[in-house]
């Protein structure tokens, strides 16, 4: 468990190495990069400063190109006491040549937003991951899941009885805030972001942002359904996240977290 001082030296010096222009203040737990630049090029997005759109011919016959610029900044903080927790937000905004910098927001977010975030989590994790908590091994996860009685399950909704007992055993892993317990839960190829796979990435960015484990928790409280080869949690899906349950196709009646984003 790490004091406050090497938690929030990661995560200053991992911000930094992404964003080299931060202003910090470690009373207040905060660090907050300045308005980086990016390019937004073919759909996808450099260092680059400048994205040129066409331009549009004026009145003495030349075209004048008119230059949209695209910023990310973050803020990053360290909360609470031991253990500490990091929580990242991200802003973009877009400025065009002659106008005020526009911030976007809510629909007008851009897709590589959340991706940015999510390497900074990363960044910062893998400075602190050799104080992470050693594993539980899996004999120790199959011994807690078999003393969850039938009755403790039910709420969870007409699903199948080890899919039951293993989400029983993920709420109480994120209740307790027990990362070392969700290990043994989650596929190893567990789907955390779309198109990003890993279970030691997973656990870096969900013991980075607690929301996110609040969210998973709500997630699997709110009920579950049977859809084809999974079970998801919340039973009606659309607002928020989802999370996908499934049975190993390698151990069969043994059910894992394989997606959650």
């Amino acid at each position: 468990m790490a004091d406050f001082s090497i938690v929030y030296g990661a995560a200053l010096a991992a911000t930094k190495e992404l964003y080299p222009t931060v202003t910090e203040d470690a009373q207040r737990q905060l660090i907050q990069t300045a308005w980086h630049p990016l390019k937004l090029s073919t759909g996808a997005v450099d260092d680059s400063q400048t994205s040129v759109t066409a331009g549009t011919q004026n009145a003495f016959g030349t075209r004048s190109g008119q230059r949209t610029r695209y910023f990310v900044r973050f803020r990053v903080y360290v909360l609470g006491g031991q253990p500490f927790r990091i929580r990242i937000e991200g802003e973009a905004s877009q400025w065009e040549q002659g106008e005020v910098p526009t911030p976007l927001r809510g629909a007008a977010i851009p897709p590589w937003l959340e991706g940015r975030t999510d390497t900074l989590r990363v960044a910062i994790h893998k400075r602190l991951k050799e104080y992470a908590v050693k594993l539980t091994s899996t004999a120790k996860v199959e011994k807690k899941r078999a003393e969850i009685p039938l009755k403790d399950v039910s709420t969870f909704g007409e699903i199948p009885p080890p899919a039951a007992k293993l989400i029983a055993l993920v709420s109480q892993a994120v209740e307790g805030r027990d990362l070392n317990g969700l290990r043994g839960l989650i596929s190893a190829d567990i789907e955390w972001a779309k198109g990003s796979h890993g279970a030691d990435a997973a656990l870096a960015i969900w013991a980075a942002d607690s929301t996110t484990l609040a969210a998973l928790g709500r997630a699997v409280d709110a009920g579950c359904a049977q859809a084809e080869k999974d079970v998801i949690c919340p039973a009606a899906p659309g607002q928020g996240p989802t999370a996908h349950f499934r049975e190993s196709s390698e151990h069969p009646g043994q059910w894992q977290l394989i997606s959650f984003y």
